[in-house]
């Protein structure tokens, strides 16, 4: 094979000459390839060898020409063998195209004529490993500034965010170790004019000296936000106390202080020259998924991105994975790393850097199912056996590149070449404190019972079940709401598996490793050893002497510990297992039946039917079902009872973890929350077979569990902390501030957790019969299930008790007009250094009137949203440079505006907005019809899947959405100016939110 490499010594070649040449390299990876359902290209190590002489070497523009079609050419001369070879799900109705652009730009193209918008995103084998040494965190600005225009439009208009969130969408960027991606969303009738406004990023940035101040100043912000979290120190620590020499070992975020060492002119020469250096075609790949047809998106392809630089391929700088050089020095060996949390939690990760994810091992995966067996929460489990103990409340599991395209990684350093991390972390109590280097010793144990076995029969049947799993969620690919929740991190990821690996492997990337066999698995285990391994802790103070570190850029202190010997001995030399600790038995949540089936079903339907009593269904056409429970409650009244029942429901959310985690792996996600109105909430989404049994599981457990004395204190230890944890973020303050200035509730926030420390255990369980005896059900159901299992999942609930279900629980407190009432608070953590301002102007509702009434102001407050979101974004934000945390949103039947500021008081924010608000209905009265037509096409209103809330009575709360949506088709321009005027200029009714040190 290796004789094809002489081609390019050849001269120039004809036209059918390299037509052949095109043949013979798809047959060569055809080859290589097999194309049963979810399996893989293994491509051999000359075939990348030969590609790359061939790619490299030939400067043919026939050769080039065959990759793509010129413009002029026709569109139906497109080669369709080059687009056979990319893996999807078998029923895809999308048009897969991959093509290869004259200036080596891999693009993959998606045509979807379902899709409700249309998204793009490109990445860049550039991240903050290229970052100077005297320069951290400029990789990080080049991603700010990169969106903020392109030479071809200077001025105000010509922001490459502000465009897409004027045209109903929005962008999203980031900054990894080895790469930087960036996508964006917009409605489809504007996507060829934001493809080719993208694309101008890339080609000719604006990287104005002014803008690239601003936007240190942003990044400057952003790091003064994380400073103070416990995620963000303790991932610093990991980068800092890890060898100096290696890569991890760097500030990848930047500040102030570590761009501006030098003149903001020489910052920008800089980036300018690390972009013409890593922003070229050959170290970029693009990914294009729209509603048009995939010829006329390939042509806006070649049109818009052909103009970039073709460039020399770089490879980056990151050591290759060496056991002598790095597996046994990155950190200190048998050292543990203390930090001192700031927001009262215990925690515990254990670490170790295993073999980077390569072409080579890429369809196994074998530390994958590694993962699965760790994380698992069922009996047997470290999860199951820790809690047992009451050691944790938590355990969770991960590693490397595992994003299922709806996740982001964990951290930085997860998944690089220099290796992948692999990280086992747990929330611990302060009795499993006391045992935290014994839990080290029992997953050692859990490893070595893997590590030591002969394959055991239920091992083939574990791999199996997983690897059934990953297929079905594959097919359903298309289908799974879930999983493509998020357009522009569906597209990033796309563009993020094409650095790496092959463009067929970019769909199916995080679907269709088999694990390997057993001696996979035992190789893979042989790099979680003690001298592979770091133990990081969160503590709550540090008690015991140790050296002392300091770090440079966060500058907290951090403590090193000797692991005490006779641990490190029980670690490297296998003990005997605990009795307790086994692999998981057959997860009887799996489904048997296939979900593909429905779709040779046609069933048609629009709107929720009432078919039980408290049972509504909506026939329509679905691969996957949701279901959508409110189970009410009648604890009685007050703020004791209120959180009684609060306390129960987490007690029992804790003990429902192992089936809520065999339901995740059996292809139902649920989620389960309380309300302020003592109502359960459980919403299922999945494969529709075991939703009868989970619910009837669920329910059982809540009317049957007993809860321990034990098992009360850290449940209401962690409510505590959850709460001080979340007061301690200012827009979540503001909220509650802000709750309780409109709307008349029982109890505040303040009342709620206040009382906390009177409940006692002898409480809940006097309360737990009352509990237990008042219930009512409203269910909604769509999708694939059947309606019988609808009738019979409603019925497991027989209506018990006598109580009404409440149907309004807050009442909205009716404010003074022409008047602004102010809240002022302090942070509630010393270390706070922001302000934050909110303004929020109340609309009085009038329902014997035909303009004023509650239905058109809520259509006005979407569409006044869709309107001025990108204007508070650039004004506030990038214009006034008021603050990095800026937005506006509906709330309570009134809208908001808030500004988070390290720069400014609070009462100079108040001012601000209010400058801002009355330049508002200039703007509005200065749209033209066009744009406000667009606008008003981007509203949409709440998924009706789930209203059981608003279906307690009847269905009247359906037809409020289609009453909605027929105000919205004929409400003008000139009627939300003239809402405007009234609700925000003439007669307004304002409450003031202000956080901060001082206010003055």
């Amino acid at each position: 094979m290796k004789d094809i490499s002489i081609l390019r010594f050849l001269p120039r070649l004809t036209f059918h000459s390299m037509r052949f040449l095109k043949k013979l390299r798809f047959l060569k990876k055809r080859k290589y390839q097999e194309f049963e359902q979810n399996s893989w290209i293994d491509y051999p190590d000359d075939y990348y060898e030969d590609m790359q002489v061939l790619d490299e070497d030939s400067d043919s523009d026939y050769y080039d020409a065959q990759l793509v079609q010129n413009d002029d050419e026709k569109d139906d001369n497109h080669d369709e063998e080059n687009d056979a070879y990319i893996i999807r799900p078998d029923e895809s109705q999308k048009v897969y195209r991959s093509v290869v652009l004259r200036n080596r730009l891999t693009v993959l193209i998606i045509s979807d004529s379902s899709a409700m918008s249309s998204t793009a995103a490109m990445t860049v084998r550039f991240g903050s490993i290229n970052d100077p040494p005297d320069m951290m965190g400029i990789a990080h600005l080049i991603e700010h500034m990169l969106f903020r225009g392109s030479t071809e439009n200077p001025g105000e208009n010509n922001d490459f965010r502000s465009f897409v969130k004027m045209n109903g969408g929005r962008v999203f960027a980031v900054t990894d170790m080895e790469h930087s991606g960036f996508s964006f969303e917009i409605d489809t009738p504007y996507f060829q004019a934001g493809l080719k406004r993208f694309a101008k990023s890339f080609i000719s940035p604006l990287m104005d000296v002014e803008d690239l101040k601003s936007e240190i100043n942003t990044i400057n912000q952003e790091w003064l936000g994380w400073k103070f979290r416990d995620v963000a120190r303790l991932e610093r620590l990991f980068a800092h106390t890890t060898h100096v020499d290696h890569p991890f070992h760097r500030f990848t975020t930047g500040n102030k202080r570590s761009l501006s060492n030098h003149e903001p002119k020489s910052v920008r020469d800089a980036a300018l020259k690390l972009f013409v250096k890593h922003f070229v075609a050959s170290c970029m790949k693009l990914v294009v998924i729209g509603a048009d047809p995939v010829d006329k998106l390939e042509r806006w392809v070649k049109k818009y991105f052909s103009e970039l630089t073709r460039g020399q391929q770089i490879n980056l700088a990151f050591p290759e994975y060496d056991t002598h050089r790095w597996k046994h020095s990155l950190w200190k060996h048998g050292v543990s790393y203390f930090l001192e949390s700031l927001e009262g939690s215990q925690t515990m990760k254990i670490s170790w850097i295993l073999p980077p994810v390569s072409s080579t091992h890429v369809n196994k995966r074998p530390e994958m199912f590694i993962l699965r067996l760790l994380c698992d929460e069922s009996q047997g489990s470290l999860s199951s056996f820790f809690k047992s103990k009451l050691w944790i409340t938590s355990l969770r599991v991960w590693s490397g590149h595992e994003s299922k395209f709806s996740e982001v990684e964990s951290s930085s350093y997860c998944s690089t070449l220099a290796g992948q991390l692999f990280v086992i972390s747990m929330d611990i109590t302060d009795r499993g404190w006391e045992h935290k280097y014994n839990m080290v010793s029992y997953v050692y144990q859990y490893l070595n019972l893997l590590k030591s076995m002969d394959p055991p029969q239920s091992l083939p049947s574990l791999i199996e079940e997983f690897r059934s799993l990953m297929r079905m969620r594959f097919q359903c690919l298309d289908f799974d709401s879930n999983q493509l929740c998020d357009p522009t991190q569906f597209s990033l990821a796309l563009a993020v598996n094409m650095l790496k690996f092959p463009v067929s492997h970019a769909i199916s990337l995080d679907f269709g490793y088999d694990f390997g066999d057993f001696e996979d698995i035992k190789e893979m285990l042989r790099n979680f050893s003690t001298k592979n391994m770091r133990i990081d802790f969160l503590s709550k103070a540090f008690t015991e002497k140790g050296i002392l570190g300091k770090e440079n850029h966060f500058s907290f202190t951090f403590k090193e510990e000797n692991v005490p010997h006779s641990y490190l001995q029980r670690w490297e030399i296998p003990e005997e297992t605990d009795p307790g600790l086994h692999l998981p038995f057959r997860n009887e949540m799996m489904p048997t039946t296939s979900l593909l089936e429905v779709l040779e079903e046609e069933i048609v339907g629009s709107s929720f039917k009432s078919i039980a009593d408290k049972c509504f269904y909506k026939e329509n056409k679905g691969v996957l079902a949701k279901a959508s429970l409110n189970i009410y409650l009648d604890p009685g009244q007050g703020v004791i009872p209120h959180m009684i029942t609060r306390i129960y429901f987490e007690i029992i959310k804790d003990e429902l973890s192992s089936l809520l985690f065999k339901a995740e792996e059996g292809y139902i996600s649920t989620e389960l929350s309380i309300g302020d109105d003592n109502t359960i909430v459980l919403e299922l989404y999945g494969h529709p077979q075991r939703f009868k049994y989970l619910v009837a599981s669920i329910w059982d457990k809540f009317k049957s569990f007993e809860p321990t004395p034990d098992c009360f204190k850290i449940i209401t230890e962690r409510m505590k902390r959850d709460f001080y944890v979340n007061s301690r973020d200012l827009i979540h303050h503001a909220h509650w501030l802000l709750s309780e200035a409109v709307i008349l509730v029982p109890f505040t926030m303040e009342d709620k957790y206040g009382v906390m420390k009177y409940i006692t255990f002898d409480n809940l369980r006097r309360l737990l019969p009352a509990l237990r005896s008042e219930a009512r059900v409203v269910g909604v159901f769509s999708g694939s299930v059947s309606k019988e299992d609808c009738k019979q999942i409603t019925n497991l609930f027989q209506p018990f008790g006598d109580f009404k279900i409440q149907r309004e629980f807050e009442t909205k407190r009716a404010l003074r007009q022409d008047y602004s009432y102010q809240v002022f608070a302090h942070p509630k953590t010393e270390t706070e250094t922001n302000s934050l301002a909110k303004v929020y102007f109340q609309m009085g509702c009038d329902e014997k009137s035909d303009v004023y009434n509650a239905e058109n102001v809520t259509v006005f407050l979407h569409l006044l949203k869709a309107m001025v979101t990108e204007k508070v974004f650039f004004n506030l934000r990038l214009k006034q440079g008021l603050g990095y945390r800026v937005g506006c949103d509906r709330y309570n039947q009134g809208f908001y505006i808030y500004v988070v500021s390290p720069d400014h008081n609070p009462k100079d924010l108040l001012i601000k907005i209010h400058a801002f608000v009355a330049t508002i209905p200039v703007y509005l009265a200065g749209v033209d019809d066009e744009t406000f037509k667009r606008f008003r096409s981007g509203v949409n209103f709440p998924d009706e899947s789930g209203m059981s809330y608003d279906l307690v009575d009847d269905d009247s709360g359906i037809n409020g959405y289609n009453v909605a949506g027929l105000i919205l088709e004929r409400m003008e321009k000139d009627d939300v100016v003239h809402l405007y005027d009234r609700f925000f200029v003439k007669m307004p009714s304002i409450v003031e939110i202000c956080i901060g040190r001082t206010f003055d």
